[in-house]
C-alpha cells in the first residue's frame, strides 16, 4: 500500500465552489471600497453610459485614480491568493471552508515562487477557453493546467496534514526572495502612478474621451432642463428677479487670459499688444476650450472657442479699460452669447 493510499484529492467541482466563494468575498470588498472613497459613481457612468449623479459630470482625475485604484485592489487580491497558497493555510479563504489544499507530490506546502508562477499560469489556463481550468475534472490527481505547470496537487486538506518542515535549499530561499519583490513592485506601481497622476494606457483613448464628453454634455443638459422645470429656478422666478437664466459654461481659459492681461498692465504700466506677450502657449488654451485668440492695440482680445465647447464656436471680445478709481475694468460684446453668458468678469 502506497503512502498516499486512501487520501483524497480536491475535484473540479470543489474546487470551483471556492472559487465562487473567493470571488464574492473579493466582489464584496471591491465594491465597499469604491463605494467609501467615491470612485463608483465615475466608474459606473463610464460603465453603462450613463450617470448616476445627474449634477455631477464624470471627473477625468477621480476616474483615473479609479483605474489605478482598481488595478491595485486585483493585484492585492493576487498577491494574497500567492501568499495564502505558500503560507500554511495552504490556500485561499474559499479553499479553507471547502477543505482544500495545494502541495506539492511530497503533500508539502509550495514555495512563494512556485505559488506566484501557478497563479500567473491561470492566465494560460483561461485563455485556451479556459480549457485549462476544466481539465482538473478529468486528470488521475485532479490537476489543472497551472498545476502541472508547477507540479502541484490539489488535495483534501483534512486527508493531507502537512508533514513535518524540511530544511529549504537555497535555490528555493532565491525563488522566494525574487516572488516576494515581485510582489512588492506590482504592489507599488499603482499606488506610484497614482500619486504622480499619470494617465492610464485605457483613458488615452480617443473613443473613451469622446465618451466620457458625451456623458458630461448629457449631465449638463439634464440640469439644464431640471432648472428649467424646477419651481425654485424656474423662468418665471428668474425674470421677476430680472436673473436671466445662465448657460453653463467652462471659463478658466478667460480667466487664464484675463490674469495674464492684468499682469502686463501692472508690470508694464501698458497693456499688451500681442499675444505672445501673454506668455502663454496656444497647447494650453486648446485644452481649455479656446481654439484662437487675437490681441490687438490696448489688450484688447478676440477669443474663439472651439465648436465642441460649450461655447460651441462662438466668437467673444473682450476689451480692458480702467474706472475712476484706477481698477482694470472688462467691456465684452459677443454676437453668438447672452449678456447672461458672458463672464463674469464682465459683469463686475
Amino acid at each position: 500500500m502506497t503512502e498516499n493510499a486512501g487520501r483524497q484529492y480536491a475535484g473540479f467541482w470543489r474546487r470551483f465552489v471556492a472559487y465562487v466563494v473567493d470571488w464574492l468575498m473579493f466582489s464584496m470588498i471591491w465594491f465597499a471600497v469604491f463605494k467609501v472613497s467615491g470612485f463608483w459613481d465615475s466608474y459606473y457612468a463610464l460603465a453603462t453610459g450613463t450617470f448616476s449623479v445627474p449634477d455631477e459630470p464624470i471627473k477625468l482625475d477621480v476616474l483615473q485614480n479609479f483605474f489605478w485604484m482598481n488595478q491595485w485592489m486585483w493585484i492585492a487580491w493576487t498577491v494574497y491568493i500567492v501568499m495564502a497558497t505558500a503560507s500554511p493555510m495552504r490556500g485561499s479563504i474559499g479553499k479553507y471552508f471547502m477543505d482544500i489544499a495545494i502541495v506539492d507530490n511530497d503533500g508539502r506546502r509550495i514555495g512563494l515562487f512556485r505559488s506566484l508562477v501557478r497563479e500567473l499560469s491561470k492566465i494560460l489556463s483561461a485563455a485556451i477557453l479556459l480549457l485549462g481550468f476544466i481539465m482538473a475534472g478529468f486528470t488521475p490527481k485532479k490537476r489543472a493546467l497551472h498545476d502541472f505547470i508547477v507540479m502541484s496537487v490539489p488535495v483534501r486538506s483534512t486527508d493531507w496534514p502537512e508533514p513535518r518542515a524540511r530544511r529549504s535549499s537555497s535555490l528555493r530561499l532565491v525563488g522566494n526572495a525574487v516572488a516576494a519583490v515581485v510582489c512588492l513592485i506590482a504592489l507599488v506601481f499603482p499606488i506610484y502612478a497614482m500619486v504622480n497622476k499619470q494617465v492610464p494606457y485605457e483613458l488615452r483613448d480617443p473613443k473613451i474621451q469622446a465618451l466620457i464628453e458625451g456623458i458630461n454634455e448629457k449631465v449638463a443638459e439634464q440640469d439644464a432642463e431640471s432648472q428649467a422645470t424646477s419651481p425654485k429656478n424656474s423662468a418665471d422666478r428668474l425674470i421677476a428677479a430680472g436673473e436671466p437664466r445662465r448657460r453653463q459654461m467652462d471659463f478658466d481659459g478667460i480667466d487664464l487670459l484675463r490674469e495674464r492681461v492684468e499682469e502686463h498692465a501692472i508690470s508694464k504700466q501698458v497693456f499688451p499688444q500681442k499675444f505672445s506677450q501673454l506668455g502663454i502657449a496656444a497647447g494650453d488654451l486648446f485644452d481649455l476650450g479656446i481654439q484662437k485668440v487675437d490681441v490687438r492695440d490696448n489688450g484688447v482680445m478676440e477669443i474663439k472657442f472651439k465648436p465642441e465647447s460649450r461655447a460651441g464656436g462662438a466668437t467673444l471680445v473682450m476689451a480692458p479699460y480702467l474706472d475712476d478709481a484706477g481698477y482694470i475694468k472688462w467691456d465684452c460684446r459677443s454676437l453668438q452669447l447672452r449678456d447672461a453668458d458672458l463672464p463674469g468678469v464682465c459683469s463686475e
